[in-house]
């Protein structure tokens, strides 16, 4: 069945035109420029702009992108990634735990990738790398990994016959079985990794003579700006391990022989803003879509508290490219309202949409032409329960804090920081400043009900 015309106004079109993990790229028609509602500063420009930049002593620019996770930075990797590509790079953008998983990274693991995906993108452009750089990475990563250089190649061989062009290459198919049996958890691989960690720069060098050859390649075909790799999906893992991986390990991570940009968890940034700044060519964060001023406060309810009602209105213009709300929604107020529960997060407001298609369905035979009342209901409920799980009174105590813009709650201290990754509270920025606030979610649950009101007098007072 071939893909729906946006925006959808069956309701079985919900789920696939709502795909809360699905980045988009600019020409997609439900993609949107959502730099006002970040405070006025383009990710892609200031990317841009850096990557443009040169300098006697830099050969290439190494750059980190912020932000939660939902925050959009996938879809900002694909306008960044367009642009690129329109500028003479040759891109390759890279979802890092589709190979790894959410083992502990380490330098190796990016090196390894960075080759393979290389390889991989020059081929399919037509270009063809100089064989002994090839030879001399796949030799070496056959010792290392203990493969049987022979048999792979036969079975490569099979393969390539079996299915005309192959797919794969030897360094290709050397990579999957790698990174397979990283997933997989296998003991064997664990040691090998220990022993990449141990002499780092064999991988290195032969990684760097590879990029290098490349990137003279594509200046002889018209591509002169070279090599950029968006090494995205970083921040899904533990922050103590891309901190490694960055900070601690940046030393390696930056003798990467081409452009790179990755992706780092929020809370990492706003800890040790000033350390990474210095050691990267640039440092951006993406903040929340502010659907609320700094210094709004908080009613009883959601629905009774300050909003930015044109913040809020270009937010639900955005999921009007997506669905019909009109045609779908029971009562298309309840999309505002999803909107503002969403606080600014396009992927939880995506989620709860999609719940409330779930919850709108009352039963086998029956199928629902629209989101009812109910289902919407339900749908918040079922999100603020995931969004309460694990919360303790001292978290509720801080939310409470952070709610009523206690000075002392916006600082960026180990308590905000673990909220802050768990996204119970969202990074906003405007013109001037930079502040965060509690998930819309949490301000009618009722354990925040419980310390708000019993903490009501003494803040009064």
């Amino acid at each position: 069945m071939p893909p729906p015309e946006y925006p959808v106004k069956d309701i079985r079109w919900v789920s696939f035109s709502c795909r809360a993990d699905e980045p988009l790229s600019p020409g997609d028609p439900r993609w949107c420029d959502f730099t006002a509602l970040r405070g006025g500063s383009a990710v892609i420009v200031e990317l841009a702009d850096t990557l443009e930049q040169r300098f006697g002593d830099i050969e290439f620019h190494q750059c980190l992108l912020c932000g939660h996770r939902g925050s959009g930075k996938s879809t900002e990797l694909l306008g960044l990634k367009h642009w690129a590509d329109e500028k003479n790079f040759l891109c390759v953008w890279i979802e890092v735990d589709l190979y790894f998983g959410l083992a502990e990274l380490q330098y190796s693991d990016l090196f390894l990738l960075a080759a393979e995906s290389v390889e991989r993108e020059m081929r399919k452009q037509g270009i063809e790398l100089p064989s002994e750089n090839l030879q001399d990475v796949v030799k070496w990563f056959a010792e290392v990994t203990k493969e049987d250089l022979e048999k792979v190649q036969s079975e490569l061989k099979v393969e390539a016959g079996a299915e005309a062009g192959g797919g794969l290459s030897l360094l290709g198919k050397l990579f999957a079985k790698f990174s397979a049996s990283v997933l997989a958890g296998s003991e064997h691989h664990k040691k090998i990794r220990q022993e990449l960690r141990q002499s780092p720069n064999v991988l290195i060098n032969l990684t760097n003579d590879l990029l290098k050859s490349a990137n003279e390649k594509l200046v002889q075909n018209g591509r002169e700006q070279g090599l950029l790799l968006l090494f995205d999906n970083l921040d899904r893992y533990r922050a103590e391990v891309i901190n490694d991986l960055l900070l601690k390990g940046g030393g390696l991570v930056r003798r990467l022989g081409c452009h790179a940009i990755f992706t780092m968890p929020v809370e990492l940034r706003c800890s040790a803003e000033q350390t990474y700044w210095d050691q990267f060519n640039a440092t951006v964060i993406l903040p929340m879509l502010a659907l609320r001023r700094r210094h709004a406060g908080w009613g009883e309810t959601v629905a009774s508290s300050e909003y930015d009602t044109e913040a809020v209105d270009e937010m639900v213009q955005a999921l009007r490219r997506r669905i019909d709300i009109d045609a779908l929604f029971e009562d298309s107020q309840d999309a505002v309202l999803l909107v503002k529960l969403s606080g600014g997060c396009m992927r939880d407001l995506l989620h709860l949409v999609d719940t409330s298609r779930q919850k709108s369905r009352s039963s086998l035979k029956d199928m629902p032409s629209k989101l009812t009342r109910q289902g919407v209901h339900q749908a918040i409920l079922e999100y603020r329960f995931q969004i309460t799980e694990g919360l303790l009174r001292n978290d509720y105590q801080r939310l409470v804090a952070i709610a009523r813009r206690a000075p002392e709650a916006q600082l960026f201290d180990e308590h905000a920081l673990r909220l802050l990754s768990r996204r119970r509270v969202l990074l906003y920025r405007d013109r001037e400043n930079r502040w965060f606030d509690v998930h819309p979610l949490l301000i009618e649950d009722e354990g925040f009900r419980h310390v708000h009101d019993a903490t009501s007098s003494h803040h009064t007072g």
